[in-house]
């Protein structure tokens, strides 16, 4: 990925099998959702990384993935948007201000304005959906706080 790429999540045409912890287990699950994260970075950039590519999925930047709808437990509600007329400069201040408020949410000190400085328009922060952040975020940190077999396995990262 290079030094200074954090990471990726992409929509892959053709399902791919993953573990996903569940029930104090690890259940095999299918999903059209692959993500990467730079081996590189540190602990705390990799968590960043991993919740601001959250923030893409749960801010409706992918395709619906309706493999994922048949396990009730991930209750994985994400919007239905024309992606096509947002600009990349508008996906990437919705991601990195839900990824923000998560990790803030989640009690970590964060600070991305050096990220954000390289998306701004014209000097200026585009015109992005601050409400799909918030939602994003929300829904994130409910999760969480509703599975606390999950919170405690993310910060392994």
């Amino acid at each position: 990925m290079g030094e200074r790429s954090g990471g990726t999540i992409e929509y892959c045409e053709a399902p791919i099998l993953v573990k996903a912890y569940h029930n104090k287990a690890f259940d095999s699950i299918q999903t059209h959702y692959a993500m990467v994260v730079n081996s590189k970075k540190s602990p705390e950039e990799k968590a960043a990384v991993v919740f601001h590519e959250i923030g893409h999925l749960l801010c409706g930047h992918l395709p619906q993935d309706e493999t994922l709808k048949k396990y009730s437990w991930i209750k994985l509600s994400v919007p239905k948007r024309d992606r096509e007329k947002l600009s990349t400069e508008q996906k990437e201040f919705e991601a990195e201000t839900a990824c923000i408020l998560i990790m803030k949410g989640l009690g970590y000190e964060y600070d991305r304005s050096k990220y954000l400085d390289g998306y701004l328009v014209n000097g200026a922060e585009p015109q992005y959906d601050l409400e799909m952040s918030i939602a994003a975020a929300d829904q994130f940190l409910k999760w969480m706080k509703n599975d606390s077999e999950l919170r405690y396995y993310i910060p392994n990262i």
